[in-house]
């Protein structure tokens, strides 16, 4: 069997942790088993970067979209379905705007995120550069207030800053419903 770490970036994977019961560490544990900064699946390839396959293989062990492909609605679909399409940075920034609010996830300010994050709730740092054929940008936020990525520099614990430069990024928040949800 292959390690799903040295899967190519364009299957979608399922890893291990995605078996997991829903659990404040389950985050930490999920980004620990990709191990971003190590797996070849991460890794950039020529001006290739891969910050979209890392937070939608997050997301997907998560249990929350969305994940590596959708259809043209919103809504997750398989590795290259008829009418589909693989999410990039950008289509996952208008995927959050346009899709987010019905799958649980709201836009926040920075301080609102980084508080979100330290209280559990699944937090993504997105970039929708708005630029045909100019790539977008991707994270997730930890507990502490900084991020994981996969980019030209793949990395867990850096900063905002460190991932996106000066560039303005939106902060979604996945706030699940029901009796039990503290939204931020």
């Amino acid at each position: 069997m292959t390690n799903f770490k040295d899967t190519p970036p364009w299957k979608s994977i399922n890893p291990p942790t995605s078996k997991l019961p829903s659990h404040p560490d389950k985050l930490r544990k999920v980004i620990d088993e990709l191990d971003v900064e190590h797996a070849p699946r991460y890794a950039p390839q020529g001006t290739s970067t891969f910050c979209n396959i890392f937070v939608s293989d997050v997301l997907t062990a998560l249990g929350l979209q969305p994940g590596h492909w959708c259809d043209t609605d919103g809504n997750p679909a398989k590795d290259h379905q008829d009418g589909a399409f693989e999410m990039n940075a950008n289509r996952m920034a208008r995927w959050f705007k346009l899709h987010g609010p019905r799958n649980g996830w709201e836009e926040a300010d920075r301080p609102t995120a980084s508080d979100a994050a330290a209280r559990g709730h699944t937090v993504v740092v997105v970039w929708d550069s708005k630029l045909v054929g100019t790539p977008g940008h991707i994270a997730i936020m930890l507990p502490e207030g900084t991020i994981a990525q996969a980019g030209r520099k793949n990395f867990v614990g850096g900063t905002v800053r460190e991932g996106f430069g000066k560039l303005t990024p939106r902060f979604y928040v996945h706030v699940p419903s029901g009796p039990h949800s503290a939204a931020p």
